[in-house]
């Protein structure tokens, strides 16, 4: 999905063996393609927030949220959290190319 000058991908089921992650899948793509722009921060944000109409705990039918991440090529920038964790792994590229050590090499959870 492409807003401004700013591309979006996310995944989606059009086609799944269950019906539930079709539908839900479904859901979330209609509820983003509705949103005014929204700056790549906030739908980090957003899509992380268990309250969000975009976090997802449908486990027993293999669609959940598991992870969010977001990458801005411009600012060499990855960012990264488990499904509803607080700590969010931030990677500033050039700083780690230039020599800079990235933090939280490992990342443990329990779901």
């Amino acid at each position: 999905m492409r807003r401004k000058e700013t591309l979006y991908c996310t995944n989606h089921f059009q086609k799944s063996n269950s019906p539930q992650a079709s539908e839900s899948s479904i859901q979330r793509l209609t509820y983003l393609e509705n949103q005014p722009f929204v700056e790549m921060e906030e739908w980090f944000d957003e899509f992380r927030n268990p309250a969000s109409s975009l976090f997802f705990r449908d486990y027993d039918n293999l669609f959940g949220t598991l992870h969010t991440v977001m990458m801005n090529p411009k600012e060499r920038l990855f960012k990264t959290v488990i499904a509803g964790g607080e700590e969010v792994i931030t990677i500033h590229f050039q700083d780690w190319i230039n020599g800079g050590t990235v933090n939280n090499r490992n990342i443990s959870v329990m779901l």
